[in-house]
């Protein structure tokens, strides 16, 4: 089983790629930014691409605290997140 979806997923791998979608896949352009942006900047790295938005460095509490009413599973356990400036 697994050497059949091996071989279905190469399959559409090579048909993605004789149809074209080696131009995407070899585009450069993706992850550098000709500009400085700025937090609540918005940008697309690509037409078909999420758009994104810049926030600021600092940090912040993820997650609900584990005594939250209606709480569900997948929102703990609360951690520290950091974001830090990139240059």
């Amino acid at each position: 089983m697994k050497r059949f979806i091996h071989i279905v997923g190469l399959a559409v791998a090579v048909l993605w790629l004789w149809h074209g979608g080696y131009a995407f896949a070899a585009q450069s352009t993706v992850g550098v930014y000709p500009q400085a942006y700025k937090p609540g900047d918005r940008f697309r790295d690509c037409d078909t691409c999420p758009e994104m938005v810049v926030v600021p460095a600092g940090e912040f509490t993820m997650g609900s605290p584990a005594s939250e009413k209606n709480r569900s599973k997948d929102e703990g356990p609360q951690h520290r997140v950091r974001l830090c400036q990139v240059n």
